[in-house]
C-alpha cells in the first residue's frame, strides 16, 4: 500500500456542517480569524467543538485540516520528514506544514495530551513572530495570511490539569461564548459551557 499525500483542495468541507449558534461564538471566532489570532476552544466531550470547526471552515471556505494529538506525537510528525522512495530522498510536509503552505485552518485535536517537546514547534506559530521552524530544512516558513490554527481541550483531561496550572493572568483579552450540548435535553440555562480563549493564556 502506497501512501498518498492530500492535496489542499481536499480538505475543503464543500456541504455546510449543522451547527446551531447559540452565542456570539461564531462572531467571536471571524473576529479572532481575521486578526490572525489562535484560539483555544475548551469543553467537554459532546458539546460540538470538532462541529463547531467543521462549520467554520466551511463559512471562512478555508481547508481543515484535522491532527489528532497523543503522547507519540512527535515535531516531524506535525512538519514533516524526509523519505526514501524509489531509492531517492524526498521531503514529505507534515499536516501542519501543510496548512502554513495553503494558507488553510490546522485543527490539533487534545494538543495537551502531546509531549511539550512537540508542541514547542507551534509557539512561533502563536505569538507575533508567525513562523514555522523548519530545522530539518534549515529554513523557516512564513505562513499565508489565512493560515490559522485551533486546538480544543477536554476539561476532564489529567492534561487539561496541567495545562490549567500554567495559565497568566496576563492576557490582554478573553473570550466566553456557550455551547449547548447536542446530547442535554433543552434545559431552562445553557449547558456545556465552552471557553474560548488566545492561546498565550493558557500557557
Amino acid at each position: 500500500m502506497t501512501a498518498r499525500a492530500l492535496k489542499p483542495e481536499e480538505y475543503f468541507i464543500e456541504q455546510e456542517p449543522y451547527y446551531q449558534a447559540v452565542g456570539d461564538e461564531i462572531e467571536i471566532f471571524e473576529s479572532a480569524y481575521r486578526n490572525q489570532l489562535p484560539l483555544l476552544l475548551k469543553g467537554p466531550t459532546g458539546c460540538g467543538k470538532t462541529r463547531f470547526m467543521e462549520h467554520m471552515a466551511w463559512r471562512l471556505k478555508r481547508p481543515l485540516i484535522t491532527v489528532s494529538c497523543h503522547d507519540d506525537l512527535t515535531a516531524s510528525d506535525l512538519v514533516g520528514r524526509f523519505l526514501i522512495a524509489g531509492g531517492e530522498t524526498t521531503w514529505v510536509d507534515g499536516p501542519l506544514a501543510r496548512a502554513v503552505r495553503c494558507g488553510g485552518i490546522c485543527y490539533l485535536d487534545e494538543i495537551v495530551e502531546a509531549r511539550k517537546d512537540t508542541t514547542v514547534v507551534i509557539h512561533p506559530l502563536a505569538d507575533d513572530r508567525r513562523v514555522l521552524p523548519m530545522e530539518k530544512l534549515a529554513r523557516c516558513w512564513k505562513p499565508r495570511r489565512s493560515f490559522v490554527w485551533r486546538s480544543p481541550i477536554t476539561p476532564v483531561t489529567r492534561a487539561c490539569s496541567r495545562i490549567s496550572s500554567r495559565a497568566r493572568g496576563n492576557a490582554s483579552w478573553r473570550w466566553s461564548s456557550i455551547i449547548r450540548s447536542r446530547r442535554s435535553k433543552p434545559r431552562s440555562l445553557p449547558v456545556n459551557p465552552v471557553s474560548m480563549q488566545p492561546w498565550h493564556s493558557a500557557l
